[in-house]
């Protein structure tokens, strides 16, 4: 009876994590998705669509008005409406100021703190005008929020949104201002789970020449494909003590995106770059390295970016059902497995 109880735990702490993954990169994902809107506003009217005592979950119908932009298409002072809005133990107000964020068809809601009621430890770090989360400490999420906001995160974002279909060095993608006097001293290469340091006056002197395009974000063009990210060329900018400066990850078809091997969420397509810059990027490789860069096959180096189908979204609701159906069966198997033995 002690290993099945453990059984039905064991597998519902992974389907648990399996699920939540999906929810852990709200915050990277309100940065990092060009339709993603970010704002400040007030609730208007709500209308509770859903409600359980047992879990503390309100799911409403409500309309709001934004009155402070942050990030994406957001028409202040125009009122929006949404449905089936799930805020937790989260309980509305109406002609309440709440940060919102939208994207992939979903509102997350944060309830604000008063600069007056910060903590006195943190007081030094904001000012009055601070966008202040309640939330700020009670899980990542909202950590990340509050973070991207201190540091301006999600304003970068929207001056780089605004910003498809120019042009910027690679350098510049790289690091903010010129690499020159910069506190880069280390550049690494990773191509097939092998590390390589380059020079670093030879790859600053490659990523200025290099010009990408800023492009609407978008999944990579071999995203699902097996594989797919052991042609990925993974940059790493380290400083005196190995610590992280800057980094970039390049597909095989030139899609260039700000990503580490270490990251949560998937790599996508931010900007591109032609494929004959790619083939300098190679070359900064041993020769018996460049030997076994697999290049996509039936496209030749080229000097604009590559024009590649778009790409249908992914659906994951199959995915989340089948899961659920996966934990009723093991439920009833092992139910029937109980009843056969008590018999």
């Amino acid at each position: 009876m002690k290993k099945i109880i453990s059984l039905i735990g064991i597998v519902a702490i992974m389907l648990a994590m399996t699920f939540t993954a999906f929810a852990g990169s709200i915050d990277v994902d309100l940065v990092y998705e060009d339709e993603a809107l970010v704002f400040i506003g007030t609730i208007d009217d709500y209308e509770i669509t859903h409600e359980e005592e047992d879990y503390p979950s309100t799911e409403y119908t409500l309309t709001l008005t934004p009155n402070q932009k942050i990030k994406g298409d957001v028409v202040v002072d125009t009122p929006m409406s949404f449905e089936k809005v799930r805020t937790g133990s989260l309980k509305l107000k109406i002609d309440t100021n709440y940060l919102f964020g939208y994207v992939k068809e979903e509102l997350y809601i944060w309830e604000l703190e008063s600069y007056n009621d910060l903590l006195d430890w943190e007081i030094d770090d904001y000012t009055a005008k601070s966008i202040i989360l309640k939330d700020r400490h009670s899980n990542s999420i909202s950590e990340g929020m509050q973070n991207f906001l201190n540091e301006g995160v999600f304003a970068r974002a929207e001056i780089e949104r605004q910003d498809i279909g120019n042009q910027i060095s690679f350098a510049e993608f790289l690091y903010a201002k010129p690499m020159s006097g910069s506190n880069v001293k280390k550049v690494t290469l990773r191509y097939q789970d092998e590390l390589h340091e380059v020079d670093v006056d030879e790859f600053e002197n490659v990523a200025k020449e290099i010009m990408i395009v800023n492009v609407k974000d978008g999944v990579l063009y071999e995203d699902g494909k097996e594989d797919a990210y052991k042609t990925v060329l993974y940059i790493e900018l380290l400083d005196e003590n190995e610590q992280l400066v800057s980094m970039a990850a390049v597909s095989r078809f030139g899609e260039v995106d700000r990503y580490g091997l270490m990251m949560s969420r998937l790599m996508g397509k931010d900007y591109e770059m032609k494929t004959e810059d790619l083939q300098k990027l190679y070359s900064l490789f041993p020769k018996d390295v460049q030997k076994n860069i697999v290049a996509p096959e039936g496209i030749p180096v080229s000097e604009e970016p590559l024009e590649l189908p778009d790409m249908a979204e992914k659906n994951y609701t199959p995915w989340l059902y089948g899961g659920a159906a996966t934990v009723f069966v093991i439920a009833f198997l092992i139910g029937v497995a109980i009843k056969k033995r008590r018999g």
